[in-house]
């Protein structure tokens, strides 16, 4: 989904920006390299693939060609048991073979597992399903609110979308990813403020709520990079904050599942 992509990205920006330059006459910038992996598994979707590249150095012009990898050994395990070799499909993209269809499913756990180099890197999510949703508001200050029935390891976000037209607008950023550990808990979720052109009358007729089911690991990504600000350059060597979920040696990035509700009228 193309918001969760772009939040991943621009936190890879945020991790990248962050190198640390050692003053002299010539600025010299200690390059350690970084394995990059990323793969969002969506509740009721086809398995988009596994992306797997690896950071340049800052200032060298950024290409797929240069920061892909191509001889990593993938695979993705799913529910513990069944096994699917993942292989280089294009752009750095790891797809099981065509006849292997795979459709994400709520409640499932998946497993990757990546070897690069003799370098070992495993990541574990499980795919939410949707959560049971009450009172859907549209609020006095120019946001959504609703409330959830929260469940354990999962986290929760929002947006609005707009069906302004044939193609719906939907909000950039989530406000808030909140979870519960209660025991019978109820979380309240809100979007961010809806846009100003999107403010009267005859488009709140046509304003509606979102909610996404995260596994709880996107609360501590999401938590830690909003503290930080977004750069342009995607790939290139840094030291940041960010807690991915990706284990590993100098690796980043975020292996995720999620789930997406349909459009709730407030």
């Amino acid at each position: 989904m193309k918001l969760i992509k772009t939040i991943i990205i621009a936190s890879i920006c945020v991790y990248l920006a962050s190198c640390d330059v050692t003053e002299s006459t010539d600025i010299d910038i200690e390059f350690e390299q970084s394995i990059v992996i990323e793969s969002e598994l969506i509740k009721d979707s086809l398995f988009a693939g596994v992306s797997i590249a690896k950071t340049i150095p800052l200032g060298e012009s950024y290409n797929i060609q240069n920061s892909e990898v191509k001889d990593a050994i993938a695979i993705l395990k799913i529910n513990e048991g069944q096994v699917i070799p993942l292989h280089y499909n294009d752009n750095g993209i790891y797809m099981p073979l065509p006849e292997h269809f795979l459709f994400i499913k709520g409640g499932s756990t998946y497993e990757l597992l990546v070897e690069i180099d003799d370098k070992s890197y495993y990541a574990k999510t499980s795919v939410p399903n949707d959560p049971v949703i009450r009172n859907v508001t549209y609020e006095s200050e120019n946001y959504l609110s609703a409330q959830i029935r929260a469940k354990f390891n999962e986290a929760y976000a929002a947006t609005w979308v707009v069906k302004a037209s044939r193609n719906p607008v939907e909000s950039q950023d989530f406000h808030s990813v909140v979870s519960s550990e209660d025991v019978s808990p109820e979380v309240v979720i809100r979007t961010q403020t809806i846009d100003e052109q999107y403010l009267s009358s005859s488009f709140k007729e046509q304003t509606f709520l979102r909610v996404y089911t995260f596994d709880k690991q996107f609360e501590d990504f999401f938590k830690t990079f909003g503290n930080s600000k977004s750069i342009t350059d995607a790939f290139s060597q840094s030291n940041g904050k960010v807690n991915w979920n990706i284990v590993g040696e100098n690796v980043i990035g975020l292996f995720i599942g999620y789930s997406k509700s349909s459009l709730i009228k407030p």
